[in-house]
């Protein structure tokens, strides 16, 4: 429904989504490798799903962990100078595991998303850090 209003978006979407592909290539796995070490064995996700949205709110993303999946705005410029939107990727990456049983047990099931973007906030800045 939403692209017989809208035909163009996904050729918006995949425009917008190209610089953020290649800053992504150059410091995602590095930082998403930087986690790893921080982390337990399998902690960090072995595969992901990124879908770009088209922009609402000026830089937002949500993890799905139950698809292995993150929706990030394809904005056409880091909303904040000092965020770039690699490090929100890598963030929502880091989270995709947190449903693991040996993580998420201890966890009443309606925080466990809440739970999982703070607890992987800082691995994302010491990984971000780690690749500048």
């Amino acid at each position: 429904m939403l692209l017989r209003h809208r035909p163009q978006l996904v050729d918006k979407l995949v425009v917008r989504g190209r610089p953020l592909q290649e800053q992504w290539e150059t410091r995602g796995p590095g930082l998403l490798n930087n986690v790893a070490q921080r982390t337990a064995e399998g902690f960090v996700a072995h595969n992901g799903e990124v879908v770009l949205v088209n922009p609402l709110v000026g830089g937002h993303g949500r993890a799905h962990l139950a698809n292995n999946r993150v929706t990030l705005e394809a904005v056409l410029a880091n909303p904040h100078d000092a965020l770039p939107e690699t490090l929100r990727l890598g963030w929502l990456l880091t989270q995709l595991n947190v449903d693991v049983p040996m993580y998420s047990d201890p966890i009443p099931q309606f925080l466990l998303l809440r739970v999982a973007s703070l607890a992987c906030l800082s691995l994302a800045l010491a990984g971000a850090e780690s690749v500048e």
